[in-house]
């Protein structure tokens, strides 16, 4: 169920495969965080499917960090035993959540929905001076050739 948290938020726990990149919490930067998950995902074999699905996952991510955070953000991918999971955490002042979760008008207000529709399960933590909304799906591995 989108939003509930996970039974012990899941993906903390036996990672297997991992990286961080940290950014400025700029919308030039999000690109970057686009292709370091898409290159991380790629070099451990996972499908087209759920490679395009990590992209755009993580892009939303990153784009409402860069639209609503601070000065920083970093973006985590990792394999946890049957999940790929990420996490996008920003720094500033905290978000009125209750909007994000309301689609707006145009291309805004609708990427924590598309988050609920792509992934298992997402979680969003908001501390009074960061947030991090972590996301997970099951792996789909491509064939070997």
């Amino acid at each position: 169920m989108p939003g509930v948290t996970p039974p012990a938020k899941r993906c903390p726990a036996l990672i297997t495969l991992g990286g961080v990149l940290a950014l400025p919490a700029r919308p030039r930067h999000v690109r970057a965080a686009r292709r370091f998950a898409e290159e991380l995902a790629a070099a451990w074999g996972m499908d087209e499917d759920c490679l395009d699905t990590i992209v755009l996952v993580v892009g939303e991510l990153a784009s409402n960090a860069a639209r609503h955070g601070g000065g920083e953000m970093s973006v985590k991918v990792w394999i946890a035993g049957p999940e790929l999971c990420v996490e996008v955490t920003d720094t500033g002042p905290p978000a009125n959540l209750a909007d994000e979760r309301k689609p707006g008008p145009g291309e805004c207000g609708r990427g924590l929905e598309i988050v609920a529709r792509l992934t298992d399960w997402y979680v969003v933590d908001q501390g009074p001076l960061s947030r991090r909304v972590r996301a997970g799906f099951g792996i789909v591995k491509s064939p070997r050739r």
